[in-house]
């Protein structure tokens, strides 16, 4: 018996992954040659210490990311982002690349999105990529996500057989979802407010009792919300102001493995935006390192479009059910989503 996730999560390299992101790397460039910039004979030949300089200045933030995706079962899917010259308010896209077994899946979007979050989070106003001019379904996928070809061309650098389309696009007003940071404790604070205005009926605590929460109440969980691996806090951040929110974590509560999902709120002027499939994978990748078996969230009962978003992205209706709050005539739903799924082996 072995298991496997439902989905696979996404995280930036760490320095263990070095062997497993060589192999990947080296099973990419025998897939699809063209996506890349140097050849499987060159990159073969690469000594370990190539390897290992890069993971660690990826790890180490900055001028350069390395994300990878993990089925579980080994690596799926990996991408790249760096700055290409000293100007870095550009920054470059580069090495993208997912398993067959999981194309036509989220995961390739998932894979960007988390490199132009890098790029917005790094100060970036622009992030560009190069393309294959061949590649009809790739240029629609970018076209997608927000990127439009920029005129220029140049030939493939390791097969001038090939042309390239650069396609490029802007961060400018960019929605980027981070976890939170330990000296937020204000705008976390801020934001709970401001989404208890809007939204009440989208929380158990009302904004009075909020309110009143003492600082040290903010100031003594703000710091296992940026680190830790039983609670974490989400923001969607634009220009430096918070316009989303989410948070999970596991309680004596809950059933062992089970992380909690709530707190999720979209501030009225990013809606629309596709913010809240990005907190909901912030949080499902959180969730897999954390350990978890399972995410479990209550929604209110008379939300029918977050409950329909939901099931799309995997979560379930247990048929379970609870008032909002004491004395409130509305209802929490029950949703829960696995993480892992069991495998029969031989």
């Amino acid at each position: 018996m072995t298991t496997r996730l439902t989905r696979p999560a996404i995280r930036r390299i760490r320095l263990e992954d070095v062997d497993a992101w060589r192999a990947v790397r080296l099973r990419a460039l025998q897939d699809v040659p063209e996506a890349f910039g140097s050849t499987y004979a060159e990159t073969l030949t690469r000594p370990p210490e190539y390897w290992s300089e890069r993971a660690a200045a990826s790890a180490a933030g900055g001028e350069s990311t390395i994300v990878l995706a993990d089925s579980g079962d080994g690596l799926v899917g990996l991408v790249g982002g760096h700055c290409p010259t000293d100007q870095t308010e550009v920054r470059e896209l580069i090495s993208m690349w997912v398993d067959p077994s999981v194309r036509g899946t989220r995961l390739a979007e998932r894979l960007v999105n988390q490199v132009v979050d890098w790029a917005a989070l790094e100060g970036s106003t622009r992030l560009e990529l190069w393309v294959t001019e061949t590649n009809e379904r790739a240029h629609r996928f970018y076209e997608r996500l927000g990127f439009a070809d920029t005129g220029a061309r140049q030939l493939h650098p390791s097969n001038p057989a090939l042309a390239e389309i650069q396609m490029a696009r802007s961060l400018e007003g960019h929605i980027a979802v981070r976890r939170i940071r330990s000296y937020e404790t204000e705008a976390w604070r801020a934001t709970r407010l401001a989404a208890l205005k809007d939204a009440p009926d989208a929380f158990g605590p009302t904004y009075e009792e909020t309110l009143a929460r003492p600082v040290t109440y903010w100031s003594d969980r703000v710091r296992d919300a940026a680190t830790g691996d039983r609670f974490a806090v989400f923001a969607g951040v634009c220009d430096q102001e918070w316009v989303a929110l989410a948070g999970a974590g596991s309680s004596a509560s809950d059933p062992e493995g089970t992380v909690h999902l709530g707190s999720i709120w979209i501030a009225p002027e990013a809606r629309g935006r596709a913010v809240l499939p990005r907190l909901l994978d912030a949080a499902y990748d959180w969730a897999v390192a954390a350990g978890a078996r399972r995410i479990a969230l209550d929604v209110t009962e008379t939300n029918e479009r977050a409950i329909a978003i939901y099931e799309r992205y995997g979560y379930r209706l247990t048929g379970t059910r609870q008032p909002l709050r004491p004395g409130s005539h509305l209802n929490e739903l029950r949703m829960t989503m696995n993480l892992r799924a069991a495998e029969e082996r031989d």
